[in-house]
């Protein structure tokens, strides 16, 4: 099979705080230990305890305070080593916190970087047909392939299938996925990495702290990824389209609208993640005005993250990086095209919120701001440069 393969490199930079989760509930005091200024991620295999005091300790029922005490004095000891060290930078204590959510070992997976580019492609698509084919082409297509019906994290799921899924060849059932032919590794080099045990908060549009929540960010440094798109040549492409009996046409269309998307050029790549980051900065600026005032009245400053993103807005189309968000508390708009939705198709949004609204018995993302504790203010997680190298 002819297969051309294309590749370039990215580094993300953290601009924000930035947290991809582990999935692990990491309790203070077990997988933590907190020792003035600094954190110590405990390495539990390391821990030095002879036969009699393990005896000792599930010769009877233990409960965790009476462990998280155990691994503290074990650490004041010298009998656990750390995975990793780093600072702490906590606006309040850590009286009544009991869990911290530590970050991702691969820090920002490539799974969640193409995922992010993966929605870009998305919106850039819709955006197009927007522009080309008009508002009735798109509200159509919008109508047939958003299911209200289903859990709202897989509504648009019919969406990014008419987009980006074909029909597979000869006997096999299903689909594939188009984008299979862009491929992003997980982090190759890392520099500079810079980790922080930080406060995040989540309030409400009555300035009320809903949620405050340990996170380990992220804060400095810059991680490089290969990034490889594969290019079917035109004999494999006939000779796969002949094995679809009848479904060649769906096939050639997906895989010309791929092609035609010309990934493998880095302007053009850019150019499509440009389009989505414009429209996620721009819907967390108005968030940002609209609860600018309330929180004031509580205390709490944003305008240092509004001049922030006004800056990052500017930068969007300037050489050749990016910003964009990812991760952790940066709300649904930069994960799915809900600014899309709610720029162009009012109604639609509105109807996909009520869905939501119902299924979950409230909607944060709209009616809360999420911010983190970061150079003495406060701004919102997950904002990263993204730069093809």
């Amino acid at each position: 099979m002819d297969v051309v393969k294309h590749t370039f490199n990215i580094v993300l930079e953290p601009i924000t705080p930035t947290h991809v989760w582990n999935g692990v509930r990491s309790v203070l005091g077990l997988d933590l230990v907190i020792d003035g200024s600094k954190y110590c991620v405990v390495d539990v295999e390391s821990i030095e305890l002879s036969i009699d005091e393990v005896s000792d300790i599930f010769s009877k029922r233990v409960d965790v305070r009476e462990l998280t005490g155990l691994v503290g004095k074990l650490y004041r000891e010298g009998k656990v080593r750390c995975k990793r060290v780093y600072d702490v930078d906590l606006k309040t204590s850590l009286q009544g916190v009991s869990e911290v959510k530590l970050i991702n070992d691969l820090l920002i997976p490539g799974s969640a970087l193409k995922g992010y580019i993966r929605t870009a492609i998305l919106n850039y698509l819709l955006t197009q047909d927007l522009r080309i084919k008009g508002l009735d082409y798109v509200k159509q297509l919008l109508d047939a392939n958003i299911d209200l019906s289903a859990d709202p994290k897989y509504a648009s799921l019919n969406l990014e299938s008419y987009y980006l899924r074909a029909p597979r060849f000869r006997t096999q059932r299903g689909f594939i996925d188009l984008l299979q032919s862009l491929l992003v590794s997980d982090v190759v080099k890392s520099e500079g990495v810079g980790l922080c045990i930080r406060d995040s908060y989540i309030y409400d549009l009555t300035g009320k702290l809903i949620a405050r929540l340990i996170i380990e960010t992220l804060d400095k440094g810059s991680l490089h990824y290969k990034v490889d798109i594969l290019k079917l040549g035109d004999t494999s492409i006939t000779q796969l389209a002949k094995g679809l009996r009848g479904l060649e046409k769906k096939f050639l269309d997906i895989l010309a609208l791929i092609d035609g998307l010309k990934l493998y050029e880095p302007e053009k790549f850019l150019e499509i993640l440009r389009t989505y980051s414009g429209l996620v900065i721009k819907d967390e600026l108005g968030k940002v005005s609209k609860f600018s005032e309330v929180l004031k009245r509580v205390g709490i400053d944003v305008s240092g993250y509004a001049g922030l993103l006004n800056d990052l807005l500017r930068s969007v189309y300037v050489g050749r990086c990016v910003p964009i968000r990812i991760g952790f508390m940066t709300s649904h708009k930069a994960k799915t095209i809900d600014s899309f939705l709610s720029s162009n198709f009012r109604d639609k949004y509105d109807e996909l919120c009520s869905v939501m609204s119902q299924r979950y018995h409230h909607l944060w993302d709209d009616s809360t701001l999420k911010l983190v504790w970061f150079n003495k203010s406060f701004y919102g997680l997950g904002w990263v440069r993204l730069c093809v190298v």
